[in-house]
């Protein structure tokens, strides 16, 4: 039953960073594409990761290559999109903080600061009026991601040490 629960969180998870992570390629060009590529490669890496072992019948070379040097690029991975989706967190912010204290009347203005920024100029073509609201929700969003990515590395290593263990236990059978 633990393996069932374990492999459903970890897709779960990965559609609930995809769902959250729909801001990042919205509204920012460069760090979107940076967020898709990783996400996809990161996606395709932990479902062969998780299934792997149980393609040992059809693909056991597969399985030897991915027990071996999976894990480390799925922490490679994971980890650099978590960082990813840390920077973009902090990019949505900066807008609001520069926005408070002292500054002049000209950069109290969200719709001022976006058109000096050029903040306009993303994927889905949002003017500024409507992306104050939007940054708000994406600070949201993203703070999930954050999570679920921290989650996905710990559920991760666990399935993992599992996947090894019963490689090994099935390796020593094997041999006697």
């Amino acid at each position: 039953m633990c393996v069932i629960r374990d492999e459903f969180a970890f897709l779960v998870l990965l559609a609930v960073q995809l769902v959250g992570g729909l801001p990042v390629i919205a509204l920012m060009k460069l760090c979107g594409v940076a967020f898709v590529v990783m996400y996809a490669f990161g996606v395709v890496l932990s479902v062969s990761l998780t299934f792997a072992p149980r393609l040992r019948w059809c693909c056991s070379a597969f399985v030897g290559l991915v027990n071996e040097f999976g894990f480390c690029v799925f922490l490679l991975t994971h980890s650099g999109l978590l960082a990813l989706s840390s920077y973009a967190l902090y990019t949505f912010l900066v807008p609001f903080f520069q926005l408070g204290g002292s500054a002049p009347d000209d950069d109290a203005n969200f719709e001022a600061f976006c058109v000096r920024k050029e903040l306009d100029d993303n994927l889905s073509h949002t003017g500024c009026e409507k992306l104050q609201g939007l940054y708000a929700v994406s600070l949201v969003s993203l703070t999930v991601v954050n999570l679920a990515s921290a989650y996905l590395l710990l559920l991760g290593t666990r399935i993992t040490r599992r996947n090894w263990s019963d490689n090994a236990r099935l390796l020593k059978h094997e041999m006697a």
